[in-house]
């Protein structure tokens, strides 16, 4: 589905149905007031055809005319529009006109008789039987004035002609009243509805959003949409392929079924979620209990159906009685990422309606999106925690996790295993074979860890040789099984180049376990690196213990130590560098590839505003460093739109205020994205700050003057300007001139004046350029 069809569909049909009653009413009295200056003008038309004595009272007639019609056009619509919920005061002025003209124009012999059935239907469908009821009996009451006024009065034959077009009238306009009464139910019904479905689906994105976790995504995706259409039963089936990047062991545990009972004690065993999930995974398999295919326009697949006695009994319903099965296929962009399934007892007075089918269209549009946005957050997660070589966890990752696992062995007294791990010579191995190779070998040791500790622990490499592997509550000689495991596997490593040379490797690796040899990561760590030099210095492709190291007492090689210490200290400093170097630009780019996929406009707004914000910070003398955290911070300040439903984004109307405070969300999001990546803490006060205005009324936390931080007073002149300056779906570019104009008026109230002056002078000398 396109990016603009989600507010199409979300707004088809229902533009008319979204007005109050009076704004109805105000919209028909308008059209109403331009018949009655028509008619105005073709009475003055027939003026000269007429006598003396029945123009002149044309000419009252007129005059009269316009003067109610403009007493409704600049005064009633304008000031007391409640007024036209009255059908007497709508109603009386027309009828006296409709009377008048049928006086002129023959009185009883008038053919302007049917301006009364006229203003009888009218009255009917604006306001129902009751209003038609009072118009009849106004028309009766004038009518018969004047049949009196233009005599001679012929009782019996014209008392029969007022009761035989007067009944007429009252007959229609009653019967076209209560029809239309029923109608106007119907769509009060029908817009109560609509109403219902749109709190529903405000309310389901803001909790869509709220969470960018998968886990979390998913299960309130099922739960909503279960609760939108009042199913009995509802479940996701992430499909594996929309999950490819995850490491193995994240895509195992999102890989999942996710389901949603209306019995809220519901739980279901595995055996009878997986006859579930195979009946309905594979469309082709549910022919034995399907009846009927429907289609329609909506883009979700109903289907009706008899449920068997199996299915029934898992799920605790009725069998033998009618079901309704919806299924949806979720995507993003090309790739599918799972099935929604709902079951709802088909029930004639709870019939899915086309309102409901399409909100529950555009909530599986949402939900798409949402998963979209939490694969993007989950991918860019691993991304700063893993290693982009061997898909191992990084350094950084590893010491986290460690010390996260050293505070369980001291609360709860359990071991944890850490074996370290280096690939002997690997220098000469990249000296002689190629750094290419190198890699190659480096994402062989890392396959070989993967099997070997299966989900006892984690892996990660540690330097540029070196890999470490925490096994949380292994104990000691179950560590050395998992290391001499790996020690074998790479001993029968074979790899032959292109000039078909044979690439052989061994490792070797040291073994500590706590809290034997420590109840700290530093000291564990420690013992463990001894172990593993240990064996370095027993031969290399051995595996060596640091509890039979204790064994021997302390008197350990100082030299040794020593060695081991600043060779920990350099590795972590090498370590950390990398991560600076190679995770950070490719995180960034990660973030402006979701947001790019999201909407182009905004990540070329985004592209934009660290253009000017890059060049003004350097105006404003601030260092290097500084400079450079103000230009990505930009790329990324409007990260956070990546929470934010597409058909606000791109919608080309006003927003409504409830859309507009989700738009408000997006800095907070933003920062909820980056706060988990720890190398983007510099980048945090331009995501979250960037709206917030000098005088306090910005938002999302309504700072005032220099409490907002510099980098997001500097974003925030080139992220307006930038805005104003570019076409929008909603608006046309405004001038550089004009632009500056707006802002200007805007300092000391939304804007910083020395920021302001600074970004004045730049934008002037590029102007200047510009006009030479």
């Amino acid at each position: 589905m396109k990016k603009d069809e989600e507010f199409q569909l979300l707004t088809k049909s229902t533009q008319w149905g979204e007005l109050s009653e009076i704004e109805k009413v105000v919209i028909m009295e308008k059209r109403i007031v331009f018949v009655r200056w028509l008619g105005i003008v073709c009475a003055a038309v027939t003026v000269p055809f007429l006598g003396y004595q029945w123009a002149a009272f044309m000419f009252g007639i007129i005059g009269f005319a316009a003067v109610y019609n403009m007493v409704f056009q600049f005064y009633i619509i304008a000031k007391k529009r409640e007024w036209l919920l009255k059908p007497a005061i709508i109603t009386v002025g027309d009828i006296m006109m409709a009377s008048a003209v049928v006086f002129i124009t023959g009185g009883i012999h008038s053919d302007f008789f049917v301006v009364y059935f006229l203003i009888a239907i009218l009255s009917a469908i604006r306001f129902g039987g009751r209003a038609a009821g009072i118009s009849t009996l106004l028309s009766i009451v004038f009518y018969s004035l004047v049949i009196f006024l233009r005599g001679p009065v012929h009782l019996v034959y014209d008392l029969a002609n007022i009761l035989f077009r007067m009944g007429f009238v009252a007959t229609t306009g009653i019967f076209v009243g209560y029809v239309g009464d029923k109608a106007r139910q119907v769509e009060l019904d029908l817009q109560r509805e609509l109403d219902q479905a749109h709190a529903h689906l405000n309310e389901s994105t803001a909790l869509l959003n709220a969470n960018l976790e998968l886990d979390s995504v998913l299960e309130v995706a099922v739960t909503q949409s279960r609760l939108l259409i009042d199913a009995e039963f509802a479940l996701i089936l992430p499909k594996g392929s929309g999950l490819s990047f995850l490491p193995r062991d994240l895509k195992d545990s999102y890989d999942r079924p996710y389901y949603s009972s209306a019995r809220t004690d519901a739980v279901m065993r595995e055996e009878d979620m997986m006859y579930i999930v195979d009946l309905f995974k594979d469309v082709t398999r549910l022919s034995p209990i399907f009846q009927k295919r429907i289609s329609g326009e909506s883009s979700v697949e109903l289907v009706e159906c008899h449920m068997n006695s199996k299915l029934a009994h898992i799920l605790n319903v009725k069998e033998n009685i009618m079901y309704n099965l919806v299924s949806v296929q979720l995507f993003t962009g090309e790739t599918e990422i799972g099935t929604l399934y709902l079951l709802k007892t088909h029930k004639p007075s709870q019939e899915l309606r086309k309102t409901t089918l399409n909100a529950l269209s555009v909530f599986t549009l949402r939900i798409s999106a949402a998963i979209t946005n939490s694969l993007m957050y989950t991918q860019s997660r691993m991304q700063a925690v893993t290693d982009s070589v061997t898909g191992l966890y990084n350094h950084r990752f590893l010491h986290e996790y460690l010390n996260d696992e050293i505070k369980k062995v001291v609360e709860q007294n359990t071991p944890l295993s850490l074996i370290v791990l280096d690939v002997d010579s690997f220098k000469q191995f990249n000296d002689m074979y190629g750094h290419s190779i190198g890699d190659t070998a480096l994402r062989s040791v890392a396959e070989m860890i993967r099997p070997a500790i299966k989900e006892r622990g984690i892996a990660a490499r540690f330097g540029g040789d070196e890999f470490v592997i925490i096994l949380p509550g292994v104990p000691h000689q179950d560590a050395l099984a998992v290391a001499e495991s790996i020690r074998a596997r790479a001993k029968n490593y074979r790899h032959f180049t292109q000039n078909q040379a044979l690439a052989t490797l061994s490792i070797s690796l040291g073994v500590a376990t706590a809290p034997q040899s420590g109840v700290t990561s530093h000291t564990l760590f420690h013992a463990a690196d001894l172990a593993l030099y240990e064996a370095k210095h027993a031969g290399k492709n051995v595996v060596r213990s640091a509890e039979s190291m204790h064994a021997f007492g302390e008197s350990q090689d100082d030299h040794l130590t020593a060695l081991g210490e600043h060779r920990e200290l350099a590795d972590a400093i090498a370590s950390v560098q990398r991560d600076l170097d190679i995770v950070n630009p490719q995180m960034v780019e990660t973030l402006l590839a979701a947001l790019k996929a999201k909407d182009l406009g905004t990540y070329e707004h985004s592209m934009s505003v660290s253009f000017y914000a890059e060049r003004l910070a350097r105006r404003l003398g601030l260092t290097d460093q500084e400079v450079e955290t103000i230009r990505i911070g930009a790329l990324i300040h409007d990260v956070g739109k990546i929470g934010i439903p597409d058909y606000i984004l791109t919608k080309a109307a006003k927003l409504t205020k409830e859309e507009y405070e989700m738009i408000k969300e997006h800095p907070t999001i933003g920062a909820e994205i980056l706060k988990p990546l720890h190398l983007y803490e510099g980048y945090l006060p331009i995501v979250r700050y960037h709206h917030e205005w000098v005088n306090g009324n910005g938002y999302p936390h309504q700072l005032k003057g220099i409490e907002i931080p510099i980098e997001a007073r500097i974003v925030a002149i080139c992220d307006a300007f930038d805005a104003m300056t570019s076409n929008r779906p909603y608006k046309a570019a405004m001038s550089y001139e004009k632009a500056l104009f707006t802002i200007e008026n805007l300092v000391d109230e939304q804007f910083d004046q020395e920021v302001w002056r600074h970004f004045h002078e730049m934008i002037q000398e590029e102007i200047s350029v510009i006009a030479n």
